[in-house]
């Protein structure tokens, strides 16, 4: 866990890009609604925002953001639970480590973006794959190689790597060794 080193040699920093994402993501925030059950808990609510990745989510504290709400509640309820218990990780994993700090190492380093994204991503797979569920590997190991960090442009995880990734958690091995 070398990221907790480089965050607290650098307190200015961590907080400097803490308050850099989150004042950067929250304006225009106000779009439709839609409040969750007590299940998914930490969570509260599901909002439309224009920063939010196309087809995809961002959990900021107890609030996950969508571009779509409509979208969203189109999914079949399997991929939508499988969504969710991934945007639930993050909300955990938020108020454990505080949003703030939160923020600044997920934005700063790749290796916790990893340490957060991996077990978020594994919850949701492992839903789809144990409701029979298609998962096209190659698609998913794409998005997954996308991810860098906000500040120095860093990615989080190698095509190949991530295709690994995504073919042992479906075939039972991830976290398992």
């Amino acid at each position: 866990m070398r990221y907790w080193l480089s965050a607290a040699s650098s307190p200015l920093l961590a907080w400097v890009a803490g308050s850099v994402l989150i004042t950067a993501l929250l304006p225009g925030c106000g779009g439709r609604s839609l409040e969750l059950e007590a299940r998914w808990r930490p969570l509260l609510e599901v909002k439309e925002a224009p920063f939010a990745p196309e087809g995809g989510a961002v959990t900021i504290g107890r609030t996950v953001y969508v571009q779509d709400l409509d979208e969203l509640k189109a999914k079949e309820p399997v991929r939508f639970d499988a969504l969710m218990l991934h945007e639930q990780y993050h909300a955990r994993s938020q108020k454990r480590v505080g949003l703030l700090k939160y923020s600044a190492l997920y934005g700063t380093s790749a290796e916790f973006m990893a340490e957060e994204e991996l077990p978020a991503w594994a919850l949701q797979l492992e839903h789809l794959r144990g409701h029979g569920q298609a998962v096209d590997v190659l698609s998913v190991a794409r998005s997954l190689s996308g991810y860098k960090t906000v500040i120095g442009n860093h990615r989080m995880i190698s095509l190949g790597d991530a295709e690994r990734f995504v073919r042992d958690v479906l075939s039972g091995r991830w976290g398992n060794q």
